[in-house]
């Protein structure tokens, strides 16, 4: 079924490509964002340069709360859009500020899950040598069960445009017992997961052997080296397909 649901999401894509590259390029320049204050948030001391920290540390939280969600549900309203053309509405009407405040607290708590798990992995909070695996551990568990439990939560509001309370439930409750199935669509997607790794690998080595800072190919990770420019659309469509034929589908005929 999933195999089917990528056939699809590929024939979709390819007619449809110029449609998605106004959501792709946001979501990608929103995860830039975030990575190149990643790669510096170690110089903040908000001493000698307080202003200037406090406004990148700003950015960085407005990126991660606002840009971020707001880029994953332009995403979904494109799937929408080009999968269902009949309930089509245009972006500059969608996102209000009254829908993006609602986006955001959708995503609130996955939000700071990440702002969590970013802040040990770069070493901005700090803890003991000993803590620190423990402590990535638990929080890297916790994302995945917020990844799990809000899967749909975007995808039911760039449809339905409802509450966040409604759009949360809703995620909730139509992924109870659908944990297998969703598991086994996040892994039919390893190996590009996988291709973006080896590349980064091979880069890495070569950085290393020809006296280029790594930083520039880390920079470069948003883009997945160029494979998320199909990628991310591609894997949105799939996702979207798959919610729309399996859980809601399912829920319609009972």
């Amino acid at each position: 079924m999933i195999r089917e649901f990528k056939k699809q999401a590929k024939a979709v894509l390819f007619k449809n490509y110029k449609k998605f590259l106004p959501a792709i390029l946001v979501f990608m320049l929103m995860n830039f964002v975030l990575t190149f204050i990643e790669l510096n948030i170690r110089e903040l001391n908000f001493i000698d340069n307080f202003h200037q920290d406090m406004l990148i540390a700003v950015i960085y939280l407005i990126v991660l709360f606002v840009g971020v969600p707001v880029a994953e549900v332009l995403i979904y309203k494109t799937c929408i859009n080009v999968l269902s053309p009949e309930i089509q509405n245009k972006e500059n009407e969608f996102f209000r500020f009254e829908n993006i405040a609602t986006i955001v607290a959708i995503n609130t708590i996955p939000s700071f899950i990440q702002l969590l798990h970013n802040g040990f992995d770069s070493g901005a909070f700090y803890v003991s040598m000993e803590l620190n695996p423990l402590i990535s551990f638990s929080i890297s568990i916790l994302g995945l069960i917020a990844t799990f439990k809000f899967f749909i939560a975007n995808y039911h509001f760039a449809k339905e445009q409802s509450s966040a309370a409604d759009a949360i439930k809703f995620s909730f409750s139509k992924t109870k017992k659908k944990f297998i199935k969703i598991v086994i669509l996040w892994l039919s997607f390893i190996l590009w997961s996988l291709s973006i790794s080896i590349i980064w690998l091979i880069l890495s080595n070569i950085s290393a052997r020809v006296g280029i800072p790594s930083t520039y190919f880390i920079l470069l990770s948003p883009f997945g080296f160029g494979i998320n420019f199909f990628f991310i659309p591609y894997s949105y469509l799939t996702y979207t397909l798959f919610i729309e034929k399996t859980i809601v589908s399912e829920d319609s005929n009972i």
